[in-house]
């Protein structure tokens, strides 16, 4: 996995690229291999999500994207990054093996509580469902 460059250097990259470019409009597919191609920039479909959230690429209607008439300065290109990898470290934290296996305990353990309440309330329970 390549390193990414600093801030500024991808913004210096990507504002070069907008300056040649930025009176046209872009399919999604064409805004990604555009940004692949001509800059060091991560392009990958969670990114340029990001990107498009920050306004780092403008969403001009469906399927159509631009990029910015004014330049865009290195912080909105790293707050686009940096969100894209704090959704990436909460995904997996949601989904790792560890956090489904205390959600099954969880859930089982809801389940006997409500079981005990049910029979100290005089229901008879002979098998959860």
């Amino acid at each position: 996995m390549r390193k990414t460059p600093e801030p500024q250097e991808l913004a210096k990259q990507f504002n070069n690229l907008r300056e040649r470019v930025k009176y046209n409009t872009y399919s999604f597919k064409e805004v990604q291999e555009l940004l692949r191609d001509m800059t060091d920039l991560p392009s990958s479909m969670n990114y340029m999500t990001h990107y498009i959230n920050k306004g780092v690429i403008l969403h001009v209607k469906h399927g159509v994207y631009k990029f910015p008439e004014n330049p865009v300065y290195y912080q909105k290109i790293q707050e686009a990054i940096l969100a894209r990898r704090a959704a990436q470290v909460k995904y997996q934290e949601e989904n790792s093996p560890e956090n489904k296996y205390r959600k099954e305990l969880d859930k089982r353990a809801k389940i006997k509580e409500a079981i005990e309440l049910l029979k100290a309330n005089g229901y008879l329970v002979f098998k959860p469902i």
